[in-house]
């Protein structure tokens, strides 16, 4: 689990197809791309491996990504980032430390919604390959194919990336 100011950020692998309960892992480091009718990609590292076994349990589960809002001490609201296919399972062992790297993708097709981000607090907007880009905090509502909206433009969302770790969060929000 990651928190980051009112956001919680949830890694779990679901078990039900292996006939086991699912199994929240603290992760370090989530990273991803979303995309809409072809592949989305996942990885999530975390130091140890202390849930090897967990892990290995669980050889047909997923990775879920989920984020919870955060309101003082109590959690107020859930929604799904991103889930894929568990298909890699790394090992770094270094004279440091030990770090597990899970990794993996998955196709989806999203609904197409409009999603006002006017309130939101913007980091960065740019021009890439003559194309809007948006950074801000991560938000799991908004997913390729949306439209999304501000005060003075709105745009077709082509696919979203993120980041996520102890020190940082950040969403980009690229153009169609």
């Amino acid at each position: 689990m990651i928190k980051n100011a009112d956001q919680i950020f949830i890694c779990t692998l679901t078990g039900d197809a292996d006939g086991l309960p699912d199994l929240e892992i603290p992760v370090s480091t989530i990273s991803g791309t979303i995309r809409s009718g072809s592949d989305s990609y996942l990885t999530v590292s975390f130091d140890g491996n202390r849930f090897d076994g967990g892990i290995a349990d669980r050889p047909g589960g997923d990775i879920r990504i989920d984020v919870a809002a955060v309101d003082l001490v109590e959690i107020v609201d859930v929604a799904e980032l991103l889930t894929v296919n568990l298909e890699n399972i790394d090992l770094y062992d270094t004279a440091k430390k030990i770090t597990r790297v899970l990794t993996g993708h998955k196709q989806e097709t999203y609904g197409p919604k409009n999603v006002d981000i006017s309130g939101s607090a913007i980091r960065e907007r740019n021009t890439v390959g003559g194309k809007l880009k948006i950074r801000k905090s991560i938000d799991a509502i908004i997913k390729p194919g949306d439209t999304v909206i501000m005060p003075d433009i709105s745009f077709l969302v082509g696919r979203v990336s993120f980041v996520c770790n102890e020190k940082n969060n950040y969403m980009d929000i690229y153009e169609e």
